[in-house]
């Protein structure tokens, strides 16, 4: 069995020459999307003065690292939550406590404590 060898193309290339050479050999996928995001994308392209490839690949790592960021946002929402109900659980237990030393200090006194 022969395996596939790419060509080396690195040796005396400039490095934009090298990046060129290099993305004819990475994965392909085809994208079906509707004419008016295709429209949206070679106007970002132009407007950037960059390939409509290019302006896909950032869209998509900007909807990537959002992912990512929603859900870091979502678990710290949840622990924050987590926490403050914890707080609100000990302040309730605390001001059970209080009411119930002010009913043993008015029997104790024989009168009623105001706050």
């Amino acid at each position: 069995m022969q395996s596939l060898s790419l060509p080396k193309i690195s040796e005396g290339l400039p490095m934009t020459k090298l990046h060129t050479a290099m993305s004819r050999y990475a994965d392909k996928f085809v994208v079906r999307m509707p004419d008016d995001m295709r429209g949206k994308f070679v106007s970002l392209a132009k407007q950037r003065a960059i390939s409509m490839n290019t302006a896909i690949i950032q869209g998509l790592t900007s909807y990537l690292d959002s992912l990512e960021e929603l859900r870091i946002l979502i678990e710290g929402n949840r622990l924050l939550r987590k926490s403050l109900i914890e707080k609100q659980e000990a302040l309730d237990a605390g001001l059970t406590e209080v009411a119930e030393l002010k009913a043993q200090l008015e029997s104790a006194l024989g009168i009623a404590v105001t706050d």
